[in-house]
């Protein structure tokens, strides 16, 4: 009898723990699989992609464009395309980090080396000159002569300090010119010159001598200022004012007259400073 009970309550125990178990099976296989949660997207990734467009994958499968613009441990910042709105998302809602333009790969770093050694026949540019125009010089005769040089244009005029001084007033020659200068070559420092002249000469108290005429000249002119030049007349011819407007006199006399009144009032010779 002991037997057989005991056979009754492990037939018992047998049926009542095999549903459950049954149970148990069907639960886990009715379970669906949990899919993996996606890796989250590194710090180094978004910098990376900074101020560049982009793609954002988000969890519901939607995709947004636009400028990523910042990023922090819970949000990322876009400026989304077109509408140009800023708009800020979960991080933990972006699956996926794109790039939609390419991005450039940084330019390599030259190699270090030595510094390089200006070569002997790399041509040197020369210094700019200070262009100068206004001349004060000290003629031969001695006289006080100014001068301009400006371009093609050329004038100058000087007086006698010599004669007045020697002659107690009774010569008084000065002159005045203009014309043209230009240099003869490439070097601007020699200038060639064409002038007309006007050199009045008084002599005596009411007596002058009127030289009218056409000259040549050529000056000089360093960088430093220096100035130097030569002057001479060509022809001309001359008329007389005063008492000596009643005497008279011969074309010969005139002519004369013209080469002295010139003489002694072109700076025939002259040293100076140009401005």
């Amino acid at each position: 009898m002991a037997r057989i009970a005991f056979l009754v309550v492990t037939l018992a125990l047998a049926l009542a723990v095999a549903p459950t178990a049954r149970a148990e099976d069907q639960t886990q296989e009715a379970a669906p699989a949990t899919a993996p949660a996606p890796a989250a997207i590194p710090d180094a990734s978004f910098r990376a992609m900074k101020d560049h467009v982009v793609k954002l994958g988000l969890q519901d499968g939607a995709e947004i464009d636009g400028r990523l613009i910042a990023f922090e441990a819970q949000s990322v910042t876009l400026v989304v395309f077109p509408t140009n709105e800023v708009i800020t998302f979960e991080r933990k809602g972006v699956v996926s980090l794109r790039a939609v333009e390419p991005v450039a790969a940084p330019a390599p770093i030259p190699a270090a080396g030595p510094a390089p050694v200006a070569s002997a026949q790399e041509p040197i540019a020369p210094a700019a000159v200070m262009e100068r125009h206004f001349a004060v010089n000290i003629g031969i005769p001695p006289e006080l002569a100014i001068d301009l040089d400006y371009g093609y244009f050329y004038a100058f005029g000087d007086v006698s300090i010599v004669f007045p001084a020697a002659t107690d007033g009774d010569w008084v020659p000065m002159s005045f010119g203009m014309g043209v200068n230009f240099p003869p070559a490439s070097n601007k420092s020699w200038k060639l010159e064409v002038f007309a002249q006007y050199s009045p000469m008084r002599e005596g108290s009411e007596e002058w001598i009127h030289a009218f005429g056409v000259g040549l000249g050529v000056h000089y002119t360093a960088d430093s200022g220096l100035t130097f030049g030569f002057k001479t007349p060509i022809f001309g011819y001359s008329a007389k004012s005063g008492s000596y407007s009643d005497s008279g006199g011969s074309s010969g006399e005139a002519v004369a007259m013209y080469y002295l009144a010139s003489g002694v009032g072109l700076p025939l010779a002259s040293l100076g400073y140009r401005f």
